[in-house]
């Protein structure tokens, strides 16, 4: 290997008959390639990596020394010397690598011109400097096979004496790549990209862009509307209502006036430490303190159930529940729609803060239940009974699948609150009132209601989508859908207004079938629409057909146990099968949601039951197996026992409905 800056082709002996200058001219000659920019490009690739990993390196040495190094120590000399002698050798060694390579492929390339240009074709003997006759033919001392030479290659050069002697002077390839067919190729490629271009591309384009507005034309024109939705709601209003009964949202809106001004007499903001005190009324009927609570979450919790009673006693006086009584008393609900001013569906800027309330005159009534229970006031729990019912009613009759859900979560509560209290019922004059609740409050809508009501958010948000060229001319890509939902739409094609349409539409269909079966009789699962705009704004039908089935698990189940209660009452026990209520104390007894059979009931010692309870009543649950009453181990997974996605998790378990 060469010293960097030397004469090269003095590596080569086959060059040493010649002066400096013609080597010169035939390394540079030799080095004339394509190769050549290939090679350089490499070169500085691999010098910046090598120059950035040595800065690492320099980097990791000096904050490694700086650590452990002592500025008091006498060698502190000593070891900057060294850091900067290992510093200057880090930085040194990429050039250096890089010229070694370097010389290494120049070294490489001439090795090559002179085997195939300067070499004889038959043996491969190297004829460079070999006399030329004056027939120009140089002749191989090793095979003897004569080879012409041509002047006008350059391969003739004359020694200091006037001999002419083989040189060649410079090396090119063969054209192989660029034949005359290649190249005929490559001027047809040309015009056709020319051709796409400057003609097809705009034509194309233009053409894209009709049909979008075609298309957005179509989806503005099928675009719901507010009053849409409302006329819808009032079409599925108890029979006998019209549209000039009173309102109950205009009942509870007053109520919610009459509970924000008694909240202005009652919390004045105390604070326990650092924490501020607020009304909360699971502290009443349903106490989650322990004995293992510290002084200040006693006193905390004390004083959030203080403030929890004192509203009570408030809301009472100042009318509210007078007000939530008048819901009860008014069928027909229709909540105005109110909407965000923006140019977004109105699915994406609807505002139901009316949902929230709702939750929080569900656990108001839930608390006075429990203290009507503990005083014997029939009515009052009667009247905190129906109107959590009344609540979950109204709530239950607008159209999205938020308002359903908050329904049924509303109805569970006062469900539970019941099952709860059953044991310790002091009459049947209670269960008439219970019964005579749910009657009047019962819900007469399907549940394909919601389905169809959700038909026109999904439709509207979809026909939104389509509706301006802009939110869908790139795609998932287009910056309407970003920022709907950054980073969730697929990099997929978004499909027509109208492929999305239909697909949307066949999904809702399924599911409304679906939905007002019982489980037993579903045939598979619902089909939804494999497009871009199923992730943004489908609404989640399976998920909440478990939430339907659960609650009128729950409603049918309820039935069950107060006929149970009422026959305990005039017959001192439970019976030993469900078929001894029929029929003097319940009519029918309903299936079970899952088989189709009447529910599971089973007889069992209140004195090693872990809830005191002499029976236990229950569904098959997911799995469709009746495994006697077999409650899941952890009381957070009662309810998944009725959910398929649980399963096989909890198979083996049934839903026991006077559970916990």
């Amino acid at each position: 290997m060469r010293i960097p800056f030397s004469r090269i082709w003095r590596a080569f002996p086959e060059l040493d008959r010649f002066t400096d200058e013609q080597c010169e001219r035939f390394v540079r000659a030799a080095c004339r390639t394509g190769r050549r920019h290939l090679h350089r490009a490499a070169l500085v690739v691999l010098f910046v990596l090598l120059q950035a990993g040595a800065v690492f390196a320099a980097t990791g040495i000096a904050g490694s020394a700086g650590r452990r190094w002592d500025p008091f120590d006498p060698t502190g000399g000593i070891v900057n010397f060294v850091l900067l002698l290992l510093v200057c050798v880090l930085f040194a060694l990429p050039p250096l690598l890089v010229m070694l390579l370097r010389d290494r492929l120049l070294l490489r390339r001439i090795r090559r011109v002179l085997r195939t240009r300067g070499a004889c074709p038959g043996c491969r003997y190297t004829l460079v400097g070999l006399p030329v006759s004056a027939a120009l033919v140089v002749v191989c001392p090793e095979c003897g096979f004569e080879c012409e030479v041509d002047p006008a290659l350059r391969e003739l050069v004359l020694d200091e004496s006037g001999r002419g002697r083989f040189a060649p002077e410079a090396y090119s390839e063969p054209p192989t790549f660029w034949t005359a067919r290649r190249r005929l190729l490559l001027k047809r490629c040309a015009i056709g990209v020319v051709f796409l271009i400057g003609v097809v591309l705009p034509l194309s384009w233009g053409g894209y862009e009709v049909f979008l507005r075609r298309q957005a034309a179509l989806a503005l024109s099928e675009r719901p509307a507010p009053e849409d939705i409302i006329a819808y709601v009032e079409a599925h209003q108890p029979e006998g209502t019209t549209p000039d009964d009173p309102n109950a949202w205009d009942a509870f809106y007053a109520a919610l006036s009459r509970r924000n001004e008694a909240d202005l007499l009652v919390a004045p903001g105390t604070t326990v430490g650092v924490r501020s005190v607020f009304a909360d009324y699971h502290l009443i009927f349903d106490d989650y303190r322990t004995s293992h609570m510290d002084e200040e979450d006693r006193q905390y919790y004390a004083a959030c159930e203080d403030l929890a009673r004192r509203s009570l006693v408030a809301y009472r006086e100042g009318g509210v529940f007078d007000s939530l009584r008048e819901v009860a008393a008014r069928p027909r609900a229709v909540r105005p729609i109110s909407l965000i001013p923006q140019n977004q569906p109105m699915l994406v800027n609807v505002a139901l803060p009316e949902l929230r309330v709702a939750r929080e005159f569900a656990r108001i009534n839930a608390a006075r239940m429990h203290l009507a229970l503990g005083a014997g006031e029939l009515g009052e729990y009667t009247d905190a009974l129906e109107a959590n019912l009344a609540i979950a009613r109204i709530c239950a009759h607008q159209t999205l699948l938020i308002d359903a859900l908050v329904a049924y979560a509303i109805e569970a509560l006062a469900i539970s609150r019941v099952r709860k209290s059953l044991g310790s019922l002091p009459s049947e004059d209670w269960l008439d009132a219970i019964e005579g609740a749910f009657d009047r409050q019962r819900l007469t809508i399907p549940p394909s209601f919601h389905i169809g009501g959700e038909r026109f958010w999904s439709r509207d948000a979809v026909a939104w989508t389509f509706s301006d060229p802009s939110n869908v001319r790139f795609g998932t890509a287009s910056p309407a859908l970003q920022g709907l939902a950054p980073g969730r739409t697929p990099l997929v094609w978004i499909g027509t207004y109208r492929s999305n349409r239909d697909a949307f539409d066949r999904s809702f269909d399924e599911a409304a079938l679906r939905v007002d079966q019982p489980p037993h009789a579903r045939a598979g699962g619902s089909e939804q629409p494999k497009t871009a705009l199923a992730a943004l704004f489908l609404s989640a039908n399976e998920k909440a057909a478990e939430t339907f089935d659960r609650v009128r698990l729950d409603r049918d189940g309820l039935r069950v146990l107060i006929a149970l209660e009422r026959y305990r009452m005039r017959h001192g026990d439970y019976p030993h099968s469900l078929d001894r209520l029929l029929p003097d104390c319940i009519d029918r007894l309903p299936p079970d949601p899952w088989n189709g059979l009447p529910f599971g009931y089973v007889r069992i010692d209140p004195e090693t039951d872990r809830l005191g309870r002499s029976f236990l009543l229950y569904s098959v649950g997911a799995d469709r197996t009746d495994d006697g009453g077999r409650e899941a181990p952890r009381p957070d997974d009662r309810h998944k026992a009725t959910s398929p996605d649980e399963q096989p998790r909890l198979q083996g378990y049934d839903y026991v409905i006077n559970g916990d």
